[in-house]
């Protein structure tokens, strides 16, 4: 604006003097549009830019002296373009004639239509009118064409200035300047009608062609100017921003006298009528200011006093649709070279809410910044959020604030920092920034008595927690919450309480139906967690138990559709480090779960013992050391299941599905495959490893037994149980009731196959054990040897058959009371250790009188067949149809076989059917075609063959 004064006192001068040579050439019967080209080049020389007078001067005589223009065009600097820096459409001014020739000069309205002024600045902040408004030249129109103040000026007492009564000397011979101006007055007395402005247009630009602001519609009216009397001025304008975005229609008026020996003007009753609209038309800022006004030309200054602003706010808050703000400050300062502003003390009302506040503003040209304190007394929060556009349900109290604060009112946008708030018993510090959507900030609340704090928060929140057990509470996060929605979100909140520290993010979705984030909970006492949630530990599990907690997840939480899912969560308990992602269906009724679960390295044997469970004893104590796993779980009220299950025990890893199906009467399911697993390790020790023959084994829990409920199928690479290595072992496992199976059980085992099953029935009291089995191409001396955990003294290829069933609480007492089948069929082996021939012979010979045979070159008896079927009966068996045929004889018979024991009791007669084929061994070639009887007795590990040759010696000699 005082650019604007700045030209249009350049215009009235530059007519002004433009009268005054009218009037001398009027005088001199010359022509004024004479001399135009001189006028125009006085000008020129003034300012050093293009003036051009387009059209003709006119000239009045009588009563009035006048002249009238057409359009006067003034150029800008270099650098700024081919256009003008300002233009008039047409001027008209007029001074009565004969008072001139009185001393007494009185001037008409001058009117001025159509004025444009273009205001530039170039990319290093230089003003097209710099130089415009400098000091004034010595002489002539030059002087003020080209006077003025630097910017910011606003007159001064001897005429220099560009107020609108500064054309008094800017004309030929110093008509009306004041004592001291070069030359001598010409008149005493000088008055103006008036001064009018129609059609004005003011643009800014930055960088030369960039639009910022156009002030339009402009008209000044003014009352009579007269020395050392004040001038009424009205004001009407239009002021539209670029960017931002707004329309401002203001109408004022004043009374400015101009302050005796002094460059200052005061304005009193000045009074400011504004509207402001938005880039959309939209209405957002009306009221009014009202304040008295200093200039000070010299200290290029504007010192408002007794301010009072009135104003309705639209549209800022989603809460309250119009809103009133009003303030009243003693005095405000304006630096009118920087263009900046200074409120010492003021006092504001926001919609009911007290504000004291000091402030500064800089930008006025542009883009206003303010900036600033600001307190706030008892004020009410619910208020407070409605106006920000938040709302909460529940009654929050009063507050105090204090704080500093930057503002960009026309951009909607407001900082408070180094923020002091007082509610709910905090002390909360940090800051807050608000712009048109969203209100954002840190803010941080060290240690205080929560219990305030807690009854405002949603009763959901706190998922029915003891709040009264958290004595202390410290809290701390940005935060961000939207003015157009129910959005909301915290960034780096941290909860400190005794015991427990909670941090993350937390946003709110827009319809406000849901939560998103990451939370993480590191060192939580386990007395803490059961003191404020009681009801969350089942009774067996004690906070010993538990141990410390930590937890780290990302969230989200959709309260419209009950669900709350779960991931890449970290969590420790139980002494364990888990993991996961996890879906909750209804997480504040029923809930259920499904996801994925992953639990770290652990030592089974030191979670039990944690749990106060007893540790089974083990042959091995290094087992159940350590373990992991994963799988997809799905956890609910009827049970729990977990399928793509990945654990390692000890050596062993496991894959498959395992599953709980009723969490009262439970019932566990199962699908298992494993690589490798030596059971003989996590069965009861004994004190042989695997146990010998006859050697009592742990008994069984028949009542743990009678209590399952177990249903799955179980798969194994290798397995090794009682000393057996097995491969391929594949079988099913029911058991209910009281009553199992193990059916149908299929393994490969010393380069043969086993199948078969076996069932077990504790519902009487001891265990009613049955087994039932084919083996098929089994390598005996392996199966044998690793059974007796020695060499065995059998080698071939066997089957079996075995259906057996037996009463007792351990294994052996089973095998002791067995009934049943026993079938077998040995092939192309030997007797190891016994060389059935060189046996027979020795003691033929023995008995004959012959000489001992050579030594046996081998131990062994080969055979090419033995087989035989046994009766079973409290564990002997029994059979009748033993057949063996090895390489000179052939053996028939039968005898017992204990099954505890291992011990033999056989009767069996040999045919030799072919001669032994040692050296000396000829004496029983006779024998060929002959039975011998032989008698077996020791062990099946270490058995006793003794041949009877008795009978045949008597024959012989008989």
């Amino acid at each position: 604006m005082r650019i604007i004064l700045k030209a249009l006192g350049i215009a009235a001068a530059t007519i002004a003097a433009l009268l005054a040579v009218g009037a001398l050439l009027l005088w001199l019967l010359f022509d004024p549009n004479d001399y135009r080209d001189e006028l125009e080049a006085m000008v020129e020389d003034a300012t050093a830019r293009e003036f051009s007078i387009d059209g003709d001067l006119s000239l009045t005589i009588f009563p009035w002296l006048g002249i009238e223009t057409g359009r006067l065009r003034l150029g800008h600097p270099a650098g700024f373009g081919d256009d003008d820096f300002a233009s008039v459409d047409s001027a008209v001014a007029r001074v009565r004639l004969l008072p001139l020739f009185r001393g007494r000069t009185e001037i008409g309205t001058v009117a001025l239509q159509g004025l444009e002024l273009n205001l530039a600045r170039d990319a290093d902040g230089r003003g097209n009118w710099s130089g415009l408004l400098g000091p004034a030249p010595a002489e002539g129109i030059g002087a003020t064409a080209g006077g003025g103040a630097p910017a910011g000026d606003a007159g001064s007492a001897d005429g220099s200035t560009d107020a609108p009564d500064g054309i008094s000397d800017a004309t030929p011979g110093d008509i009306g300047a004041p004592a001291g101006a070069a030359g001598e007055p010409r008149t005493r007395e000088f008055g103006i009608a008036g001064i009018e402005i129609r059609d004005g247009v003011v643009f800014w630009k930055e960088n030369i062609d960039e639009v910022r602001f156009v002030i339009s519609d402009i008209s000044v009216e003014t009352g009579p100017i007269v020395p050392g009397m004040p001038v009424d001025i009205d004001l009407g304008l239009r002021w539209v921003g670029v960017n931002p975005a707004f329309t401002a229609r203001v109408e004022g008026r004043a009374a400015l006298a101009a302050e005796p020996g002094t460059e200052s003007f005061r304005a009193d009753g000045v009074r400011l009528e504004f509207r402001v609209e938005d880039g959309r038309s939209v209405e957002r800022v009306a009221g009014n200011l009202q304040t008295a006004a200093t200039l000070d030309g010299a200290a290029r200054s504007l010192r408002l006093d007794e301010l009072r602003l009135e104003s309705d706010l639209t549209g800022f808050s989603r809460g309250v649709d119009t809103f009133n703000v009003s303030a009243i400050a003693p005095s405000a300062g304006v630096d009118l070279a920087a263009w900046t502003a200074d409120v010492p003390e003021a006092v504001a009302t926001i919609d009911g809410i007290a504000v004291s506040l000091r402030a500064t503003a800089q930008q006025l040209t542009g883009e206003a910044l303010l900036a600033g304190t600001v307190a706030i007394a008892d004020a009410s929060v619910e208020e407070a959020l409605t106006l920000l556009g938040l709302e909460y349900g529940a009654p929050m109290g009063e507050f105090d604030l204090r704080s500093g604060f930057q503002a960009e009112p026309l951009a909607g946008r407001a900082t408070l920092t180094g923020l002091s708030l007082a509610l709910l018993d905090m002390n909360v510090s940090g800051s807050i920034d608000l712009d048109e959507t969203v209100v954002s900030g840190n803010l941080e609340a060290p240690a205080f008595v929560p219990g305030a704090f807690f009854n405002v928060l949603p009763s959901g929140w706190l998922g029915g927690a003891n709040t009264a057990a958290i004595e202390q509470l410290a809290l701390g996060a940005d935060f961000a919450a939207s003015r157009i929605d129910s959005g909301f979100s915290l960034r780096e909140f941290a909860v400190d309480l005794p015991g427990a520290a909670v941090s993350g993010n937390i946003d709110r979705t827009a319809d406000g139906t849901g939560f998103n984030g990451r939370m993480a909970a590191a060192g939580v006492d386990p007395e803490v967690l059961a003191a404020v949630f009681p009801d969350l530990l089942p009774e067996a599990l004690t906070p010993e138990q538990l141990g410390p907690l930590g937890m780290d997840t990302a969230f989200d939480y959709d309260a419209a559709g009950s669900l709350l899912r779960l991931e890449d969560m970290a969590a420790s308990v139980l002494g364990l480090r888990t993991g996961g992602d996890f879906t909750i269906v209804d997480p504040a009724g029923s809930p259920g779960v499904t996801g994925t679960l992953r639990v770290a390295n652990f030592s089974p044997r030191a979670l039990l013992e944690r749990l106060g469970r007893d540790v089974p004893p083990t042959a091995d104590p290094g087992v159940l050391a350590e373990a992991d796993l994963s799988a997809d779980v799905a956890l609910g009220s009827n049970g729990a299941e977990f399928s793509a299950l990945r654990m390692r025990l000890d050596d062993t890893n496991v894959t498959g599905r395992f599953a709980v199906a009723g969490l009262d009467d439970r019932r566990y399911e199962f699908e298992l495959d494993m690589d490798r697993i030596d059971l003989d390790r996590y069965l009861p020790p004994s004190s042989e490893a695997p146990a010998a023959p006859g050697e009592e084994d742990e008994a069984f829990d028949a009542g743990a037994l009678g209590d399952l409920n177990v249903s799955g199928q179980l798969r194994a690479a290798e397995m090794r149980v009682s000393g057996l290595s097995l491969t391929g072992v594949a079988t099913r496992i029911d058991l209910a009731g009281g009553v199992g199976r193990v059916e149908p059980l299929q393994t490969r085992l010393y380069g043969g196959e086993f199948r078969g099953g076996t069932e077990f029935d504790v519902r009487a009291g001891d265990p009613l054990v049955s087994l039932r089995g084919a083996m098929d191409d089994i390598d005996v001396e392996g199966l044998l040897t690793a059974r007796a955990g020695e060499p065995a003294r059998i080698g071939g290829t066997g089957a079996f058959d075995v259906e057996l069933a037996g009463i007792g609480d351990n294994f052996q007492e089973v095998l002791a009371n067995a009934t049943g089948s026993i079938g077998f069929t040995l092939r192309d082996g030997a007797l190891l250790g016994l060389n059935l021939d060189h046996l027979m012979c020795s003691l033929y010979n023995d008995l004959a009188g012959y000489g001992r045979p050579a030594p046996a070159v081998v131990e062994a008896t080969p055979y090419s067949l033995l087989r035989g079927t046994a009766q079973v009966r409290d564990g002997i068996a029994q059979s009748a149809d033993l057949f063996g045929s090895v390489t000179t004889v052939e053996v028939e018979g039968g005898g017992r076989v204990d099954l505890v024991t291992y011990g033999l009791d056989l009767d069996l007669d040999a045919e030799m059917t072919a001669p032994i084929p040692i050296q000396g061994c000829d004496t029983l070639d006779r024998l060929v075609g002959e039975s011998i009887p032989l008698t077996v007795g020791g062990t099946i590990g270490e058995p006793q063959v003794r041949p009877d040759f008795a009978e045949l010696l008597q024959q012989a000699l008989r």
